[in-house]
């Protein structure tokens, strides 16, 4: 049997330590960059949708209180008809108030005594308008009516 004799590695020692850490070095940088790029699409992202919820929800503000609108005006051209949304709007329309709609939005009509309407309409039930922060309103007001 013969016996292999193997030869020592016969690099320059120097050189290799002082080139030890770049790899790790590089690799921690690349990976640092990376992930700053995916922190800042992310929160790009969150913005976006922030953004878009708030338009959602200023569109559900806004025919809430075009809702309310057209409630209050088909009371005063109709007066002998008394519900709207399942509510009794001789109580609700003339002496002004708040009501959910059945989609669960709150509608705020003011007293059209002057003519004038002033309806707002919130994304929210009226018993959560007041307190969430994310509440949004939106108001649409008629003139010219005849007054009361």
């Amino acid at each position: 049997m013969q016996r292999l004799k193997l030869k020592k590695n016969r690099t320059c020692h120097g050189k290799l330590e002082r080139s030890r850490g770049f790899v790790l070095l590089y690799t921690i940088l690349v990976a640092s960059l990376v992930l700053l790029f995916a922190l800042g699409i992310t929160n790009t992202a969150y913005k976006e949708a922030v953004l878009s919820s708030s338009a959602r929800d200023a569109g559900y503000s806004f025919f809430a209180a075009d809702s309310g609108v057209e409630c209050a005006l088909f009371m005063i051209y109709n007066p002998g008809s008394s519900s709207c949304f399942g509510f009794d709007l001789i109580v609700n329309m003339i002496t002004a108030g708040s009501f959910d709609s059945p989609d669960g939005y709150c509608i705020n009509v003011t007293n059209p005594s002057d003519g004038v309407i002033e309806v707002r309409g919130y994304n929210l039930p009226c018993n959560q308008k007041d307190v969430n922060p994310r509440s949004v309103e939106r108001a649409i007001r008629v003139s010219g009516l005849p007054p009361f």
